[in-house]
């Protein structure tokens, strides 16, 4: 090949740069190509410039159209280049050669064409070498993805040799390939190494300039990330803390950095199951973000997350909407996060199966297990997990859309399959097979008055099985036909009331049309009553107007809704006795036993089973024992099943935790991956004896609770006290911390007759279950006639029979000085059985102590065991003259009456007078002086005939009614209504 032939095709060359034409581009480069293969010396720089401007110029337009002599060029460039600025220009297209082998996934190829760079630019007379590294950087992401894990255990190598050799061991680039090499240990499951190898990079860019502290910044993000993967929180908290350090010195408070490390720390918590904790950091995660205005993956991340806990919570309300949200923002997941979304997914789709929502779960399942065959490094045990469950629910949605006339059979099998509760399959089976009957009569045509009875009381300890059995009782009416679709819908009191007048209607209708051709089921329904100490109702409370409004659907037998109330036996009771017509709607009444020992096993491996994992024998007689010891202790708050469920839960984290730990985790069998071993168990139940764990707060209850405290007339000092409580709660949740442990929340309520002690005992009772201190809310309330006993022994009996009744709940003991007896009284020995059940029951119950302060203060200090144990003495004041005209006004607005302002006046002068009398009962002398007034009106108004009785006249209450009423009557008047 002659010179001229050369230069005439370059001079062509350089006048196609101009072109779009790739067809003729590519031919003009394949011609060169032929040149080159041809030429023997090297040609000048002037001369392969326009080469050069062209391959770039191809690959702007199409990069493609270089593959078919991408390495044939770049290799004859190198045979006959020598020149140092040539060589520089030519990286940049073998570079472009190497984007095109990645982009094509074609990653041995960009290997190789990785080894021409590096030849082609190291070069010691060559100042630009550190390119060498960023290649190497930007070769690292592709074979992560690809999982190619023997080329790029040689790549990692070479490229730390290589970067180190070319700019030393603290260089900038070096940092980066050491990170990259750390993150390729976090995708293959080397936590350890991950951690190791993050921590060097991180440290070399801290050796470095300031300009590098953005990347220090990421670097640290993701090693805590990584960290809480792995469970390393002492490597978590500390890059968090260096990484806000580096955001606050660059002024990057309301940045994506900031907003990471919340998220960070949302799922660090979650993972310590503090639950409250981490939703308070995604929540403030999650504004962030949106204050920035940007969209990040990791708001997609939070709402799942989010999800994930109110499904565990049971709080399908919130769930919903994270998750409907997270649709919304659904876009394509890197494959670095599909493991661990795929799991939210599954738990999520958990909850759904439970809630019977199958088109939902099924759809989540779906995902979960595209995404776990797509991830990086998964488990076989996984995927087979996510298969089984996806099966099952296939099946179950096959089964419902089935026609709804088949044998009852099917049911009562599953009934059968369940553990124990012999007695209530019994009962269930009997009803059923009698429904069975009344249909098949009405089918031939019989007469009959007596309608099919579809609602149910359920009575029983937590856990025993209720909410089971009602989701199977919602199966046998709709394959007997008596409900159109069999599915159950679960509400508690706080679900049915409302803050505003007619509230509460509404969600109880609400919960009815929700619950249309299914099942209401009304769990711990004894709530809806109040009683006051002397056992009369509360007949101002919300609950009333729940059950009025439930009635019309418990006579209705077209309504296509079955109802069924549950809750603990004794309450239960009381709730059916104190509405007749409420109790007489009910005809099926089931209790469900307690689980013995070897039913609690059995469930664990049932459990197990159900979840792809099995018990090995170490374990299962491990578990044994702990059962057995759990029984035999156990209160009626014990949670049966629902203990045993939270008890297997935990073993298999504990399992994968100690299968993680491994160096060879991915090569473990599926039964190593599945068996649960004695140690696991003994992690489990050891944590156990020191774990902290509180229901979660439940927001609306505690808002009703709250809202009720502080519309009550007068009390400051009450107020200020229980609303300062909530707070010191929420941020001991927030820190994972344990109230209990700092506080015994044991009371002493201090003040005269008539002040509002009952009443805020029973709000405050509330409060604790709202919290989640407590697991009912129940007062049970008692004085000292109720505890002494007629002989020896008899009052602790007595004691412990009251404290039975209160556990879950608040003791409240008025009167509580009359209890310091004499030698010969049994008041003292009442004392000491408090004292004990007080340590014994620790967070069981709680106990308020009320009287007289004078006499409250002096029992105190008679008594140091008892003080030690009382967190708070809360002193009420006796009302002033605008309190109780604030009270009594309000009781006859509850009427729709008022005053006149003349009686007005006098009302004012009544309670000045009463008010300086010594036994003034403060609300309860109010209450009963109202209650004569009310009488005497109404007793007026039969004298005034029928056309004269207007509006104005029937609601107004005159002067002189006050003068037929006797104020000492109301002044020492009998407890009532809380006062």
């Amino acid at each position: 090949m002659s010179q001229t032939t050369t230069a005439e095709l370059v001079k062509e060359l350089s006048e196609l740069t101009s072109s779009h034409d790739i067809k003729h581009l590519t031919s003009g480069i394949k011609a060169l190509g032929k040149l080159l293969d041809a030429a023997e010396q090297p040609i000048s720089f002037a001369a392969v410039s326009p080469l050069l401007r062209l391959l770039n110029h191809v690959y702007k337009l199409n990069p493609a159209a270089l593959e078919p002599f991408a390495d044939q060029a770049t290799n004859n460039c190198l045979r006959i280049i020598t020149d140092v600025e040539l060589r520089k220009c030519v990286s940049k297209t073998v570079k472009q050669f190497c984007h095109l082998r990645i982009n094509n996934s074609d990653y041995k190829a960009a290997l190789t064409v990785r080894t021409t760079l590096i030849e082609l630019l190291y070069d010691e007379s060559y100042p630009s070498i550190t390119k060498c590294s960023e290649y190497f950087v930007m070769l690292c992401k592709p074979f992560v993805n690809a999982n190619d894990v023997s080329n790029l255990d040689v790549f990692w190598i070479e490229a730390i040799e290589y970067t180190t050799m070319l700019l030393g061991s603290t260089h900038k680039d070096t940092a980066l390939v050491t990170v990259w090499l750390g993150r390729w240990m976090a995708v293959q499951g080397d936590y350890e190494g991950a951690r190791t190898t993050l921590l060097k990079a991180i440290e070399i860019f801290a050796a470095s300039s300031p300009e590098y502290d953005k990347e220090m910044i990421e670097e640290l993000l993701f090693l805590a990330e990584t960290s809480t993967a792995a469970r390393f929180s002492e490597t978590v908290f500390t890059s968090l803390e260096r990484a806000r350090t580096l955001i606050n010195k660059l002024g990057l408070q309301e940045s994506a950095q900031s907003a990471r490390v919340l998220y960070i720390l949302g799922t660090q918590y979650f993972n310590e199951d503090k639950h409250e904790f981490a939703i308070w950091n995604f929540n403030q995660s999650r504004d962030l973000y949106k204050k920035i205005g940007t969209y990040n993956l990791n708001q997609h991340r939070i709402l799942l997350w989010l999800a994930r806990i109110y499904s565990e919570r049971d709080e399908p309300e919130l769930l919903n909407e994270c998750y409907t949200e997270a649709l919304e923002l659904e876009s394509e997941i890197p494959m670095d996060n599909a493991d661990e979304i795929a799991d939210n997914f599954y738990s999520i789709a958990s909850f759904y199966s439970r809630r019977q929502d199958f088109k939902r779960a099924e759809k989540l399942l779906e995902k979960a297990l595209k995404l776990k065959k797509a991830a990086p490094m998964h488990f076989e045990n996984g995927i087979d997990v996510l298969e089984k469950e996806l099966v099952r629910i296939q099946k179950v949605k096959s089964v419902d859309k089935k026609d709804s006339t088949r044998p009852l059979s099917n049911v009562f099998g599953e009934i059968e399959q369940m553990v124990g509760l012999d007695e209530v399959k019994a009962a269930l089976k009997e009803h059923g097979v009698y429904m069975d009957f009344l249909r098949l009569r009405k089918k031939r045509g019989f007469e009959s008055s007596e309608k099919p009875r579809l609602h149910a009381v359920f009575t029983g300890n937590p856990g025993t099985g209720k909410t089971t059995v009602a989701k199977l009782l919602g199966q046998i009416y709709f394959r007997l036909g008596l409900l159109s679709k069999g599915h159950v819908h679960t509400v508690t009191r706080a679900d049915l009331i409302g803050l505003g007048y007619g509230s509460t209607e509404e969600l109880t209708e609400a919960a009815l049309a929700e619950a249309k051709g299914g099942v209401l089921f009304i769990d711990e329904a004894y709530n809806l009553v109040r009683r006051y100490q002397n056992g009369d109702l509360d007949e101002h409370d919300p609950g009333r107007l729940v059950i009025e409004t439930l009635l019309p659907a418990l006579t209705d037998p077209d309504r296509d809704t079955a109802i069924v109330i549950a809750g603990y036996p004794k309450e239960m009771e009381d709730l059916l006795k104190a509405n007749p017509g409420f109790n007489s709607r009910f005809k099926l009444n089931i209790r469900f036993a307690d689980y013995t020992p070897p039913q609690l096993l059995e469930i664990a491996i049932n459990k197990a089973k159900r979840d792809s994992f099995q018990l090995s024998k170490a374990a299962e007689s491990m578990l044994q024992d702990n059962f057995e010891k759990s029984y035999q202790s156990r209160t009626r708050t014990f949670g049966n099943a629902r203990y045993v469920h939270s008890i297997i839960d935990d073993c298999q984290r504990a399992l994968g935790l100690r299968c993680m730990a491994r160096t060879d985790a991915s090569k473990l069998s599926d039964e190593e991956l599945s068996l649960i071993d004695v140690a696991d168990v003994r992690v489990v139940l050891g944590s156990r004896k020191t774990m902290v764990y509180h229901a979660p707060i439940n927001e609306k209850e505690l808002a009703l609770a709250l809202e009720e405290l502080n519309t009550l007339t007068g009390l400051r000092e009450v107020k200020n006290f229980v609303n300062d409580l909530v707070k010191v709660v929420r941020v001991y949740r927030q820190l994972g911390k344990d109230v209990l442990s700092e506080f015994k929340l044991h009371l002493v309520f201090a003040g005269n007759p008539g002040t509002g002690k009952t009443s805020v005992a029973r709000i405050v009772a509330r409060i604790y279950r709202a919290l989640g201190i407590l697991d009912q809310g129940h007062l049970i309330e008692c004085d000292r006639g109720e505890l002494i006993g007629q002989w020896i022994g008899h009052s602790e009996r007595q004691t412990k029979v009251k404290i039975e009744e209160a556990l879950g709940g608040v003791l409240f003991i008025d009167e509580a000085y009359a209890l310091m007896g004499g030698e010969n009284d049994f008041g003292p020995r009442v004392l000491e059985v408090l004292l004990k059940e007080m340590e014994d029951r620790r967070g069981q119950f709680f106990l308020i102590l009320a009287g007289y302060k004078k006499e409250m203060d002096k029992m105190l200090e008679s008594n140091p065991g008892l003080r030690s144990r009382i967190d708070k003495v809360v002193n009420f004041e006796d009302y002033s003259i605008e309190e109780l005209k604030e009270i009594a006004l309000r009781l006859l607005d509850r009427q729709e009456l008022e005053l006149s302002p003349e009686a007005l006046m006098v009302l004012e002068k009544k309670l000045r007078e009463s008010k300086n009398t010594k036994d003034f009962a403060n609300g309860r002398a109010v209450r009963n002086l109202i209650e004569q007034v009310v009488i005497k009106h109404f007793a007026a108004l039969a004298e005034v005939p029928n056309e004269e009785r207007t509006i104005e006249v029937l609601t107004t209450i005159k002067p002189e009614v006050f003068a037929e009423v006797d104020a000492s009557n109301a002044i020492g008047s009998s407890k009532k209504l809380g006062f």
